[in-house]
């Protein structure tokens, strides 16, 4: 009984571990937070790109959004502010998660009511890639497609507070 215990307790604490860093990415930890897009880049064949990300608004509507990660129960929100005639200033909220592969770590989330159920009926989802994350920086990757040619945004945030309210 006591060696059960014993094994019990290891596979907590290496469970617990899990959301550390991943190959040099920081995990939920340098995550908690509120977050700011401070720069919206493209990059893919030349040319001038519209994109329409995560099924909610204009790549130009997410420039100043906050992001908002609460990492004890994996929800948060992003809120875009209305910075021209075409950006509406609107908040929503998510549910998220880490999901790592073999070499990349991703962030993947669902938009969620408040009472943090699915509002897809599908459960369906978006995924960003990591590609740095510290406590006061992280750049993203989302891959997109305008008018059937693939291309990728680029969101750099720096943290701008950690408090978790939402």
């Amino acid at each position: 009984m006591k060696k059960l215990i014993t094994l019990g307790l290891i596979l907590i604490l290496v469970g617990c571990g899990a959301t550390k860093d991943f190959n040099g990415i920081a995990g939920k930890k340098a995550l908690k937070g509120e977050w700011q897009v401070d720069q919206l880049e493209f990059f893919g064949a030349e040319g001038t790109y519209k994109a329409f990300m995560f099924d909610f608004a204009d790549s130009y509507c997410f420039k100043n959004s906050t992001w908002m990660f609460i990492p004890n129960n994996y929800t948060g929100k992003f809120t875009i502010a209305s910075n021209s005639s075409n950006c509406e200033s609107t908040t929503a909220r998510i549910r998220w998660s880490f999901f790592d592969s073999d070499t990349q770590r991703y962030i993947q989330f669902k938009y969620t009511d408040d009472k943090n159920k699915s509002l897809d009926p599908m459960n369906a989802g978006y995924r960003m890639k990591v590609k740095s994350l510290s406590e006061t920086n992280m750049k993203i990757e989302l891959e997109v497609e305008y008018q059937g040619k693939p291309f990728t945004v680029e969101m750099s945030m720096s943290k701008i507070s950690d408090n978790v309210v939402l």
